[in-house]
């Protein structure tokens, strides 16, 4: 476990605590460990896309030539690179099918 995650599991239960009607002497139900879970998986989620977005802003910082460039690689952030396997998938698409059925139809 990271300290970014750590620090957010500390975040999580003293939120947790701040819950209306919330009890430290009653137990803990399986619903309130689900809705622990959930919640832990959404910070740790957007504790990773902002380091990536911070990433990007450091690497964009010293090499992007205008702001417009920084700004642009900021916002494409969260993008995946293709991988091979996205061009492998090809598709048999006419550019104007409608034009080829009415040549076919008349020959």
């Amino acid at each position: 476990m990271t300290l970014s995650e750590c620090k957010v599991i500390c975040r999580l239960s003293r939120d947790f605590q701040e819950l209306e009607g919330f009890d430290m002497d009653k137990p803990l139900s399986a619903g309130d460990f689900a809705a622990m879970e959930d919640q832990l998986k959404a910070c740790v989620e957007k504790d990773r896309q902002y380091w990536r977005v911070n990433d990007v802003k450091c690497d964009a910082i010293h090499t992007a030539k205008t702001y417009e460039e920084f700004a642009d690689r900021v916002a494409a952030a969260h993008l995946q690179p293709l991988d091979q396997k996205d061009f492998k998938k090809k598709y048999n698409r006419k550019w104007n099918q409608y034009a080829t059925e009415d040549k076919q139809s008349t020959e």
